[in-house]
């Protein structure tokens, strides 16, 4: 309705007024400004839109909170607190008014003052946690007081001698730390009211108040000055002096030995870098908040969106309706019809009520299952498994988290921002390596866990290699995208059967080859990450050592196939097509080249440098095939999965959109530049 309402005042608005609206002030609602676009016929094509600078940040502020929801590693001391939130927004406003300030005077031409803006916000966590090396002087007071100061230098994480800020002791609260900065920040995340406007300076502590109007005499005159001290109060509110204090320091990191979490400044960072890719837009400082005020003063008179149901007999005639349909069941429609009039109604009326019938029918059969009833009941007490771990309903288009759908950013800002992803999150070294193959160790246990399905989601891994060497170039990647990055698979029977089952195989295995090698073991292995290409990595079921073999380290895969777990080997090759073992002409069993088995057998030997691998295959009779490197591997199929991330994996894991990008072909020699400067 919103929405539709607007358009039309677009349309009519040469019309009635002879007027065109060139711009639009939005507050984030996608859907309004492309419905403008597209329909406003004769000038949509040259209507702008300027962003809500209030709605921005509080969407950004809002997103950071959904972030400890999430991660909850990030709460406590020295991390992202409720106090730093506040002021990560705050400071960000500040920017937001500054560079506006700055361009309103002529002090910086619009193109410049966008850059630095987005600079300024992509940089906000670095200056918020103390870190101000990157911080411009023109914006941050520790850098100004470093500038001025002639005593000597200080650490970039604790303010400079003669800064307004003051250093924190070790016993003060990070709360307590922010009271001055973030009292106010409320103002920039929330539509003021009509009653009463109040403005605190934190750096100065006095309080200026704006007078109610004076007593008018008709109500055009009441509403003409309630609109102007409200358009006062919020210029007012968005001035730089009003947030300076945001671009104080304020040391979070108090101990210098205690690093900062790069993790979490990443991930804050790519909250930032939505909103400065608005930066043009936000330029302007523009809110809606006078809008906003006039219909929160009207709809006090009007009820707004609140229709009162009690007239013209909407509200009996709705209960009346309820009542038949209880009555009366599904096909409720037809049946009064006839009691009412004594006739009988159409076969088009008749036919849509008996297809709602049975759409009735089919629901109450499919809530009365036992799977609906588990997911209810996991619903009810709380279970966070069953929702997606990103929804790109994020992209609201009304509420309070409405934001714009933003369009793709230029491949150059897509690049930069795939090197620095692919550097702090992707490369390693020998010794970073091998630790988090230590930290990975029992997979699907406890904290271990947690770490072995972060690192894997950056990489693509083996057990997905098959799936990926065996598309074609022109084969739309979302699918295998959302399957890789946001799957919220947790298991099925298969799965369950197959981790039971393990040390089952693992001790029929040992004991066979220990019959004529004595000395033959097994070790744990975690995540293993390939040294030449970081981006790809195996979780191999054991490191195997068999004296007899040149040479001896190899690696070992255990597969116990739920489907056939009641059958012998040679009658699932026989009855299954889908089945990883085939029965050769001579009625011996292997592994099949094509299957995914054989990939990801492949890419964990290329990974863990090994040479050979036994596949141990257990369902009522066992099979152990020893399957050694293939060069064809790393020649062939190396290079083509090395396409599919530079390509599709990682622009998606540096930067996510709306939707996943859809390359035209992705074996491509685009990437090619971008991965030449990777190397360290």
């Amino acid at each position: 309705m919103e929405c539709d309402i607007i358009v039309e005042g677009f349309c009519k608005s040469e019309e009635q007024h002879g007027l065109r609206y060139t711009n639009f002030i939005g507050d984030g609602d996608s859907a309004v400004f492309s419905t403008l676009k597209r329909e406003v016929k004769k000038y949509g094509f040259a209507i702008t839109k300027e962003e809500c600078a209030n709605h921005a940040v509080k969407c950004f502020r809002s997103a950071m909170e959904n972030l400890v929801k999430d991660k909850p590693q990030y709460k406590g001391r020295n991390k992202l607190t409720e106090a730093q939130r506040k002021r990560l927004a705050s400071a960000v406003r500040c920017a937001i008014a500054m560079r506006s300030k700055q361009v309103a005077n002529n002090e910086m031409d619009r193109k410049e003052a966008a850059k630095q803006l987005q600079e300024d916000i992509l940089n906000a966590a670095l200056h918020c946690f103390g870190s101000h090396h990157k911080c411009k002087a023109d914006y941050c007071k520790t850098v100004r007081a470093m500038q001025a100061s002639t005593s000597t230098s200080q650490p970039s994480h604790l303010p400079a001698e003669g800064s307004t800020s003051t250093a924190l002791s070790h016993d003060t609260s990070v709360e307590d730390s922010c009271s001055d900065t973030s009292q106010d920040s409320s103002s920039f995340l929330s539509s003021p009211t009509n009653s009463d406007f109040s403005f605190q300076d934190s750096s100065t502590s006095s309080t200026s108040t704006i007078e109610p109007p004076t007593a008018v005499t008709t109500e055009d005159d009441m509403l003409n000055t309630i609109l102007l001290d409200q358009q006062t109060a919020w210029e007012n509110t968005t001035a730089v002096e009003q947030t300076d204090d945001s671009t104080a320091a304020h040391p979070i990191s108090l101990d210098p030995e205690v690093p900062l979490d790069q993790q979490m400044i990443c991930d804050i960072q790519k909250l930032a870098s939505r909103l400065a890719a608005k930066s043009a837009q936000l330029l302007g400082n523009f809110t809606t908040n006078l809008a906003e005020g006039y219909m929160h003063i009207r709809s006090k008179f009007d009820g707004g969106k609140q229709v009162n149901r009690s007239q013209s007999g909407s509200w009996e005639g709705r209960c009346a309706g309820a009542a038949l349909r209880v009555n009366e069941g599904p096909t409720w429609g037809p049946t009064c019809w006839e009691k009412a009039t004594n006739t009988e109604p159409s076969e088009c009326f008749k036919s849509t009520y008996a297809t709602k019938g049975k759409q009735v029918a089919s629901d109450y059969k499919r809530k009365a299952s036992d799977d609906a009833k588990l997911k209810r009941k996991r619903r009810k007490l709380g279970d966070d498994s069953l929702q997606s771990h990103l929804d790109y309903s994020r992209y609201d288009n009304k509420g309070p988290n409405a934001t714009e759908i933003p369009s793709d950013i230029s491949p150059a800002n897509l690049t930069n921002l795939m090197i620095q992803y692919y550097r702090a999150n992707v490369q390693v070294t020998e010794a970073s390596a091998a630790q988090i193959n230590i930290n990975t160790m029992g997979q699907s246990s406890g904290d271990n866990e947690l770490t072995w399905r972060e690192e894997r989601r950056k990489r693509i891994t083996a057990s997905s290699v098959g799936q990926i060497a065996k598309c074609r170039t022109t084969t739309k990647v979302t699918s295998t995208i959302k399957q890789l990055l946001y799957s919220t698979f947790t298991g099925n029977k298969a799965t369950n059967w197959g981790i039971l089952q393990e040390d089952v195989s693992r001790t029929e295995y040992l004991k066979i080859q220990q019959k004529d090698s004595p000395t033959f073991t097994i070790t744990s292995s975690g995540l293993v990450i390939s040294i030449e290409n970081p981006w790809l990595a195996a979780s191999p079921d054991g490191l195997v050592f068999d004296p007899q073999e040149n040479p001896p380290e190899g690696l070992v895969e255990f597969k116990n196939p739920y489907s056939v777990k009641d059958k012998t080997l040679e009658e699932a090759a026989s009855s299954s097509k889908t089945f990883c073992l085939t029965l050769t002409k001579s009625g011996k069993l292997e592994l099949k080249r094509g299957h995914d088995y054989y990939f990801q057998i492949q890419c964990a030997m290329y990974c863990t440098k090994r040479n050979w691998c036994d596949l141990v295959v257990l369902t009522k009779t066992v099979h152990i095939q020893r399957i050694h490197a293939d060069p064809n591997f790393s020649s062939n199929i190396i290079p083509k999965l090395k396409d599919f991330y530079f390509t599709a994996v990682l622009p998606e894991l540096a930067s996510q959109q709306s939707k996943i990008r859809e390359p035209e072909e992705w074996v491509t020699d685009d990437w090619k530049e971008t991965y030449l400067q990777l190397d360290p």
